[in-house]
């Protein structure tokens, strides 16, 4: 039961509830912060990432991100 759990471990889970997001939203952070690592560099964003510059394109425009302001 939760209740026989340490308390420090009860904690974490109840915060941890709270910070939960859409995957979309995830993405969209984490794209934003590479894009922010690399002063909006997008072959490097795109090669941290794992995806072609093309589908990092797309992405920035679904999200309404500006790799200028990142």
């Amino acid at each position: 039961q939760v209740d026989d759990l340490p308390q420090f471990l009860c904690a974490q889970t109840a915060s941890a509830a709270w910070t939960l997001q859409s995957l979309e939203d995830l993405e969209r952070a984490h794209i934003a912060k590479v894009l922010r690592k690399v002063d909006g560099h997008r072959d490097k964003a795109a090669s941290i990432l794992g995806i072609t510059r093309a589908t990092l394109w797309r992405k920035i425009n679904k999200y309404n991100l500006d790799p200028q302001d990142s």
